[in-house]
């Protein structure tokens, strides 16, 4: 584990998000002033994933953008990909450990099989699309942005049928 993500793990059990124990880091990377772990349950791989929490840190990005903002552009990200109908539901703002923060639910009822990871990964790797759910916290402390969300994979879901919604994600967040 390289020092940026034992930073950005450091950062995220501060705010109380941590994967479960039985989870593994199955990608990590820096770019720039960006740096993003992901883990996955330890049994699954990122071509194949049913659960999966990531943490992006964003150096010096406070200054220039809200967490609204930045939860907001998430949102247009996932229309740029989304092959189904985008679920964006913002549940406003809160503090963590006494840092501005907003929350919200972010997925899509049919999203292509794709990780940025994968590129050097062989097309016949990727799956029928999925349905991808998710819980995201972003985070400010003044100078960096934080972006946490703990997201599930499901069989392709409509509208009417979303897997979390804002009466489940305590417990959905809650579970390991």
């Amino acid at each position: 584990m390289s020092s940026d993500v034992k930073r950005l793990t450091t950062v995220s059990k501060t705010f109380g998000f941590l994967p479960p124990l039985s989870w593994k880091l199955a990608f990590d990377e820096k770019r720039g002033d960006m740096t993003m772990a992901e883990f996955i349950p330890i049994n699954e791989t990122l071509n194949d994933w049913s659960n999966l929490m990531c943490m992006q840190g964003f150096n010096g990005l406070a200054e220039d953008i809200e967490p609204a903002e930045f939860l907001d552009s998430m949102a247009d990200t996932y229309k740029e990909h989304c092959q189904g109908e985008v679920i964006y539901q913002p549940l406003g703002s809160m503090k963590v450990e006494g840092y501005e923060a907003v929350h919200g639910l972010l997925g899509c009822t049919s999203m292509p099989n794709i990780h940025n990871a994968s590129a050097v990964v062989s097309a016949s790797y990727i799956t029928s699309p999925r349905g991808e759910m998710g819980y995201f916290t972003v985070i400010s402390d003044n100078e960096n942005i934080y972006l946490v969300h703990k997201s599930i994979r499901t069989a392709v879901f409509t509208k009417e049928t979303v897997p979390i919604t804002q009466s489940n994600y305590r417990d959905f967040m809650a579970e390991h």
